[in-house]
């Protein structure tokens, strides 16, 4: 597991590291995270490794949150306080989607 303290960390581990699971606030300063998982995406695809699912996490409720982090590239969004033990639920379910149907 790596942390970064901003979306340029974060970038910068995605270019040094083979991740494969993403977990990225939406509010973050001088990139959001929507910027950041499209960026993020076009890194990732340039390298060509294996798929990297990403969840969002932000404070904000709503259908339209969700559905603009889906449309930026995440797979999921989760809202704050998130419970970790969900949070594993959903990386595993993200990372094997047939654990959902158990």
């Amino acid at each position: 597991m790596r942390v970064a303290g901003s979306a340029r960390e974060g970038l910068q581990i995605l270019a040094d590291d083979d991740i494969d699971m993403l977990v990225s606030d939406i509010a973050m300063p001088e990139m959001d995270g929507f910027a950041f998982i499209e960026t993020a995406r076009r890194q990732h695809a340039r390298r060509a490794g294996g798929p990297l699912r990403a969840v969002a996490v932000t404070a904000h409720m709503g259908r339209h949150v969700r559905d603009r982090a889906i449309a930026a590239g995440f797979d999921a969004h989760a809202v704050k306080p998130l419970n970790p033990e969900d949070l594993v639920v959903l990386l595993a379910t993200l990372r094997d989607p047939q654990r959902s149907a158990h």
